[in-house]
């Protein structure tokens, strides 16, 4: 699955069907089903770095990069934990977004929080909760 921006989906379209060679391995493209974001109340990003060094420290930076984008402060963080980047320590945990606006929802989907967002992190997906089981 890849995100891209609108602009780039005939790029991506182009590897329908193409094999890739990545770190060494053989990767071949499936068939491309594009889909657009869609607004979801509740969002997750499994590893949102800050760099903090505690857990109160990572809820207030995460409190401070929402209010830059004046997103409402209404998320649950996990436990910190610190992955390698490129050999180098970096820290976060998970956090979810919650009773977000449709517009608030799209936007964070597509902008993302924290550092190292072109590795992935800091990217939000849709997050069931209690309510979207019934």
């Amino acid at each position: 699955m890849l995100r891209l921006p609108r602009r780039r989906l005939d790029d991506a379209m182009r590897l329908e069907g193409q094999a890739l060679e990545v770190g060494g391995e053989r990767l071949s493209i499936g068939e491309a089903r594009p889909r657009l974001l869609e607004p979801f109340p509740t969002l997750s990003a499994h590893f949102v770095a800050t760099g903090a060094a505690d857990a109160l420290a990572h809820e207030q930076a995460v409190e401070a990069m929402l209010a830059e984008l004046g997103m409402p402060p209404r998320f649950i963080c996990g436990r910190i934990h610190t992955l390698r980047v490129g050999g180098v320590p970096l820290a976060g945990a998970e956090v979810v977004l919650h009773e977000l606006h449709p517009e608030d929802s799209l936007a964070m989907q597509e902008r993302g929080l924290g550092g190292e967002r072109h590795l992935g992190h800091g990217l939000f997906l849709p997050h069931k909760t209690i309510r979207d089981i019934d």
